[in-house]
């Protein structure tokens, strides 16, 4: 599995829930930001 996820360019790291929490709030944020920059809608 390690190896599938590095081709596709991620790495599997070891976290706490509350850490997984955390950075799935931050990628939302972020590509949120990005999604109404680019005037992105769900039509």
């Amino acid at each position: 599995m390690k190896e599938r996820l590095s081709t596709l360019g991620i790495e599997p790291i070891g976290s706490t829930s509350e850490e997984l929490l955390a950075t799935i709030k931050s990628q939302i944020k972020q590509y949120t930001k990005v999604a109404r920059e680019a005037k992105i809608s769900i039509d």
